[in-house]
């Protein structure tokens, strides 16, 4: 559990990241991203929630590669327009993912889902990527609103 906070300009980002094991599950296979200051902005921050998909072998894996994968390519790629890099991200996590599907037959089914966002608070902009049915939430004025469709 980390938080952090930016403040400037009358705008504040509260970031906030956790994983649980769930109800149905003994291991727990997901993971997150979680890049306080991306490309060196302080108004800027990468987060969201990566759930590996439990059941088949590799949930834990797909996960993992998601993560590395998306905070790495955001964080070498700073020139372009933030949904579009977030966008790009995420077919490059999931292109590792097939890879690695197809190199090893055990893994065949190994997937995850995910929603993650680009935080901008001098724009006061959100930008966000968000795959299955792994829930992205804003809480805002004392108020907790589902921003994705599962």
């Amino acid at each position: 559990m980390t938080k952090r906070i930016f403040m400037g300009a009358g705008r504040k980002i509260i970031s906030h990241v956790q994983t649980d094991v769930g109800r149905k599950r003994t291991e727990n296979e997901d993971n997150f991203v979680w890049v306080p200051e991306l490309w060196g902005k302080p108004e800027l921050t990468l987060i969201g929630a990566i759930d590996g998909v439990g059941g088949y072998d590799g949930g834990a894996e797909a996960a993992e590669i998601t993560k590395k994968t998306i905070e790495e390519y955001l964080v070498n790629f700073s020139f372009g327009a933030p949904l579009q890099l977030l966008l790009e991200a995420i077919i490059n996590a999931n292109n590792k993912i097939i890879d690695v599907q197809r190199s090893n037959a055990e893994l065949g089914r190994m997937s995850c889902v995910l929603s993650v966002a680009i935080l901008d608070a001098e724009k006061e902009m959100m930008y966000v990527g968000h795959v299955g049915d792994s829930r992205g939430y804003v809480f805002r004025n004392g108020e907790m609103l589902k921003v994705t469709k599962d």
